[in-house]
This record gives C-alpha cells, sequence and structure tokens, in this order.
C-alpha cells in the first residue's frame, strides 16, 4: 500500500496500534495483507504534516523496541503548523513510554501551535517495573526542558511514582497558560492533601495560577480546605471536577468518626458563596460507611443552592 504522498490533505490522523498489525521495517516477502510497517506510519503522518490538525496514537498491550515510537513521531519532517490537538493513549498506566525521547523532542521541535494534549492510560493495570524507573524519568526530563505557550489543555494519567516529577514539570513552566488541566491517578492513590497542595503551588509557579478555568482530579479527603485553596490561588477557576474517597471537615483526617450533619455544616460555614456561581461536580469513588445515599450530591446541591441545605 503506497502510503507517502496519499494523505496530503488529511487533518486527523488516529492511528490504533497492535503488535500483531505491524512490523518495525518492511520485510520480503510483503507480510500478510493490513499489516503495516513503523515506517510506512511515519510517512503518512509527513505527508499531511502542513494540514495535519489532529494526532492520536492509541497502542494496545504492544512492546515496541527502542526507537520504534519515536519513529511515528519524525522530528525530521520540521513543523507542523496547524497541528493543535495531540494524544497519546497507552496501555501501561501513568507514563510508562518505552523509550519516549521521539515524542518530547515530537513536541519541542514539531507542534509550535499546539494547544491540547492528552497523555492517558487505557487500562488500570502497571507495566513491570523494568524499565519503568528510567521511561518515565526520560519523558518527565525531556517535558521539564520545554516550554508550551499555546498549550491551554493538558490530560495526563499518572502512577504515584510520577506525581512528583510531574509537579516539577508544571512548575518549570511547561505550559504557562492553561485553562484547563486533567491528573488522573490511579483510584486507590489519589493526591493526599499535602500533593493537592504542592499541585496548586507547582501551577501557580509555572505561569498557569490566572489562567486557569478548569480543574479535574482525584482526592483522597474532600474538605472545606481544597475549597478554600483553590478559591485563594485560582480566580478565573469556573469548573472542578473532584473525585474523592472521604467527605471530612479536616483534610488530612480519615479516621475520626463525624456525622454527617457536622460535615456539611463546616462546609456551609467555610465555603465561599461565590461557588455557587461555577460548574461544579463531585464524586465519591467508594463507599463511606459515614453517610447513606449520595453525598456527594447532597453537597453539590448544598454549594450550588447557595449554602442553605
Amino acid at each position: 500500500m503506497p502510503i507517502a504522498g496519499a494523505f496530503t490533505s488529511l487533518i486527523t490522523l488516529k492511528l490504533e496500534l497492535h503488535y500483531r498489525y505491524f512490523h518495525r521495517r518492511q520485510r520480503a516477502p510483503a507480510p500478510e495483507p493490513g499489516v503495516l510497517c513503523i515506517q510506512d506510519l511515519s510517512n503518512l503522518v509527513v505527508s499531511a504534516k502542513d494540514t495535519l490538525s489532529t494526532f492520536v496514537v492509541i497502542t494496545h498491550y504492544a512492546r515496541f523496541r527502542r526507537g520504534e515510537i519515536g519513529e511515528l513521531f519524525p522530528i525530521h519532517a520540521g513543523p507542523f503548523p496547524n497541528l493543535t490537538r495531540l494524544k497519546f493513549e497507552f496501555s501501561l498506566y501513568g507514563m510508562r513510554l518505552e523509550h519516549p525521547e521521539g515524542l518530547t523532542k515530537f513536541i519541542g521541535h514539531c507542534a509550535p501551535n499546539l494547544k491540547c494534549m492528552a497523555l492517558v492510560s487505557n487500562g488500570s493495570r502497571y507495566g513491570d517495573m523494568t524499565d519503568g524507573l528510567q521511561t518515565y524519568t526520560i519523558l518527565l526530563s525531556g517535558l521539564k526542558t520545554l516550554t508550551v505557550p499555546s498549550l491551554r489543555v493538558l490530560v495526563m494519567s499518572l502512577s504515584r511514582r510520577e506525581i512528583t516529577p510531574l509537579f516539577a514539570v508544571l512548575a518549570a513552566g511547561f505550559a504557562p497558560h492553561l485553562r484547563k488541566l486533567t491528573l488522573i491517578p490511579p483510584r486507590n492513590d489519589s493526591f493526599r492533601y499535602g500533593e493537592f497542595i504542592s499541585l496548586v503551588e507547582s501551577v501557580i509557579k509555572g505561569g498557569s495560577g490566572d489562567t486557569l478555568e478548569e480543574l479535574h482530579t482525584r482526592i483522597r479527603v474532600f474538605s472545606p480546605a481544597h475549597l478554600g485553596l483553590l478559591y485563594n490561588h485560582f480566580p478565573r477557576l469556573q469548573s472542578l471536577h473532584l473525585d474523592y474517597w472521604f467527605l471530612r471537615t479536616s483534610p488530612d483526617d480519615v479516621a475520626q468518626h463525624e456525622i454527617p450533619e457536622v460535615i456539611f455544616t463546616a462546609f456551609r460555614k467555610q465555603v465561599h458563596p461565590d461557588w455557587s456561581k461555577r460548574k461544579l461536580d463531585f464524586k465519591e469513588m467508594g463507599f463511606d460507611p459515614t453517610f447513606s445515599g449520595h453525598p456527594d450530591r447532597e453537597l453539590r446541591h448544598l454549594i450550588v443552592g447557595g449554602l442553605d441545605l
């Protein structure tokens, strides 16, 4: 199948890769019909460089040799002037890509107008740790050296090991004008309050404190202190989605027994009335025996309804 030059007007490209359906290099005799090599796909990307607006790569439990993923992001082709959306979806939770230097170089050298970037997992399992530490360190080290002023939306899956390094990336100014930030750690590794504070501080230090309008993340304990922190530091925040495990009066206190009335009273007294004007979505991730029914819905109604529950 001839590819080079065949898609010169392509606007959206979505590649789904499975190890059964591609090879690294052309082989003789030719592989079975429907099987492509990485070079074919790279040629396709290059042929669309002047028109491509959205580029999506999805891998399905495939193990790539050194350099293969990098070859999908042809840095030798020069800038992709119309590329505004880049999504890389992979099988291992977090950012454990196999040798991700090509991806970081592509972001830095070929996507000057990138507005939306997503690095997300399509599964909850962890990969083996043989190369995990090396690969996420390489990726985050690469991102830490970049600044993408055009980036407005950043979506990332995280594993526990990647939380602190990613905060360093944000603090270094990788995306100084973010409007929407989505950080999704594994359900059982949701942000503790100290990490939540570090997240807020890293966004501010990186330059997006005055531009952030939407935030979506997961926390372990949800308390009035979380909303107070966001209200004080993100003046333009208009949309908030928080997944949480426990609803409490204090951000650090999970064990203490509290009755629902006390918790809701704390929110009523401590949360600023301006939150009633914003878009809020709270989701309880587990079963908290302190409550019956749907405390997440009750809390949202309390705040959006003017704190008069």
